[in-house]
């Protein structure tokens, strides 16, 4: 059990609420009482056509109108039957909202682990159980791939080979004259490379026959990797996807001592300065330091192209998901410590924390500025902390796996045995004083 957190954006994770009130707001969106009937019309049509998309009407979890994620849902779209779908995820906490306007239905899933896909397909399957309860008949065959055999692949789809990335995740794709595809995932070092035969309906293939890519060369001059799969999630159903995996990312030649400093920024430990208190960055630290390290696309760092020695700016067009939350990164030198801005979030190096006083009348002030006063544990581990916490703030320890082992905000702590080459952060509103004790 965790107490609520907060995520520092305005809207995205910035409102609450209870299952049975986001149902209520679902239902609401029926009907004219909240909105007039162009609106809800505006709202439900198939936005995601009007500009760049791929040319299938194979089904996808993504098919957007103005505020709703999906306006196409299985079961739902292939009995001809509109079903409006909005997810939303935090860290922790995930959402999943499935309106049908026709039969005056809204359904919702709140959940505290996992994914606001399960969320909007655990919600669909409420609302197709109770269609069915009202007699309306679902038509719930899944929708396979069509049959495609091995076939000659053209010579020149060997030069689409490269670097492909999306803010999610970079690929290393590799295309060969016998037809194979292979495609290898640069975030996920550890997952095998995937291959892929070349077909007769010009996509290629995995060994089920039911996953395939294709390239595809858009109006806006840009090479992008299209995916379609269809999987079947026990007890939740259909999910399909149709979609822009990745674009081709530009060649982008950097000189030696520009790829050396950002080679130091990447080895280099960074630490949130303006997160609040409570914020659920703090708890993720510990799951930022267990990832993987990526195999970086040459000129980048993840998505973003390198630009000089500190600046990376985000500038991939990729329609859907796998093209939002791009990172334009900003690295600066003052009064001797590294400091990141990465899209307005500040970040300061870890060696520029000084070691936690432990003298008599030790105290910690929240300045103006507001930024969190981040502490190394230095020679003091195995020692004793008393904290005396403010009104609105609170205070973090972390061990050298950046793993958190005493918390005020998590556990109402106000003691903590100060771990080996460790951390503390104290945090709150500007003037926020924290008065600390030792034994």
């Amino acid at each position: 059990a965790l107490p609520q957190d907060c995520l520092n954006l305005v809207g995205t994770g910035g409102v609450y609420a209870t299952a049975s009130d986001l149902a209520a707001f679902g239902g609401a969106l029926i009907g004219t009482k909240l909105l007039r009937q162009s609106s809800l019309n505006a709202m439900a049509a198939p936005e995601y056509d009007r500009g760049i998309w791929p040319d299938t009407d194979a089904p996808g979890a993504l098919r957007y109108g103005l505020a709703w994620d999906a306006v196409e849902w299985l079961p739902f779209s292939q009995s001809g039957i509109q079903a409006l779908v909005k997810g939303g995820d935090t860290l922790r906490y995930h959402a999943g909202l499935v309106v049908i306007p026709e039969y005056h239905m809204a359904a919702a899933v709140l959940s505290s682990g996992g994914a606001s896909t399960y969320n909007e397909m655990t919600a669909a399957q409420m609302l197709a159980a109770a269609l069915k309860a009202r007699g309306v008949v679902l038509d719930e065959s899944l929708p396979l791939l069509p049959e495609a055999a091995p076939a000659a692949m053209p010579a020149e789809l060997t030069e689409n080979a490269g670097y492909y990335g999306s803010t999610a995740a970079q690929y290393r794709v590799d295309v060969t004259d016998d037809g194979t595809l292979t495609m290898r995932v640069l975030t996920m070092p550890s997952v095998p490379a995937q291959a892929f035969t070349y077909c007769d309906d010009g996509t290629f293939r995995d060994t089920t026959g039911q996953a395939a890519l294709r390239f595809v060369k858009e109006a806006n001059g840009q090479l992008y990797l299209y995916q379609q799969a269809v999987g079947l999630l026990p007890g939740l159903g259909m999910m399909p996807t149709a979609n822009y995996a990745a674009v081709k990312l530009p060649e982008n030649d950097i000189t030696p001592e520009v790829q050396a400093a950002w080679d130091r920024y990447l080895s280099t430990s960074f630490l949130p300065m303006g997160e609040k208190y409570s914020s659920q960055t703090y708890l993720a630290l510990a799951d930022s330091t267990a990832q993987e390290t990526a195999e970086l696309v040459p000129g980048y760092v993840g998505a973003s192209r390198i630009v000089d020695s500190t600046s990376a700016l985000y500038e991939l067009q990729i329609p859907g998901a796998n093209g939002r939350d791009g990172q334009d990164i900003h690295v600066y030198e003052q009064s001797g410590t590294t400091w990141m801005d990465v899209n307005g979030a500040l970040y300061m190096s870890a060696e520029g924390a000084p070691v936690l006083y432990t003298g008599p009348d030790s105290y910690s002030t929240v300045q103006e500025n507001g930024y969190a006063r981040w502490y190394r544990v230095g020679g003091n581990a195995g020692k004793s902390m008393t904290v005396r916490v403010p009104e609105d703030a609170g205070f973090w320890v972390y061990d050298t796996d950046g793993q958190v082992t005493a918390s005020s905000v998590l556990w109402g702590d106000t003691r903590a045995e100060l771990p080996q080459d460790g951390f503390v952060v104290f945090a709150g509103d500007p003037g926020a004083r924290f008065h600390l004790s030792f034994q």
